[in-house]
C-alpha cells in the first residue's frame, strides 16, 4: 500500500459521492445506471473487506508462524499459525497443552 493508492481510491469515491449528490439535486432529471452502480460498489465493499491483511507485528518473536489474514469470525480456528487473537504468552501456553496432551487439532482449509 503506497500514499498514491491510498488517495486514488478516496478521491474515486470522493467523485463518485460528488456526482451522485449533484445528480440528485439536478432539476433536469439526470440520472445514472443505479442498480448496476450499486451492484459494482457492493462488490467493491466486498473485495475491500475480503482482501484486508495485517502485516507481521515487528515485536512478534521469529519463531511463531503468522497469519495476516484479518479473523472476522467465520473462518475455523487455527492453532498452527498465530494471528493475534490472543496475547503470544496465551498462545504458547495452549500450543504446551495441546503438546503435552498430544492433541492433534485438524485445521480445515
Amino acid at each position: 500500500m503506497t500514499a498514491r493508492q491510498v488517495n486514488q481510491v478516496k478521491w474515486l469515491l470522493e467523485t463518485i459521492s460528488n456526482a451522485v449528490e449533484s445528480y440528485e439535486n439536478d432539476t433536469h432529471g439526470i440520472y445514472f445506471d443505479y442498480d448496476g452502480t450499486i451492484g459494482l460498489l457492493e462488490q467493491v465493499k466486498m473485495l475491500v473487506t475480503e482482501s484486508a491483511r495485517c502485516p507481521r507485528p515487528a515485536d512478534l518473536p521469529e519463531y511463531l508462524p503468522w497469519s495476516e489474514n484479518l479473523y472476522n469470525g467465520d473462518e475455523v480456528f487455527n492453532p498452527y499459525v498465530y494471528d493475534g487473537s490472543m496475547s503470544v504468552e496465551d498462545y504458547e501456553k495452549m500450543r504446551e497443552l495441546m503438546e503435552d496432551n498430544e492433541e492433534i487439532v485438524p485445521y480445515l482449509v
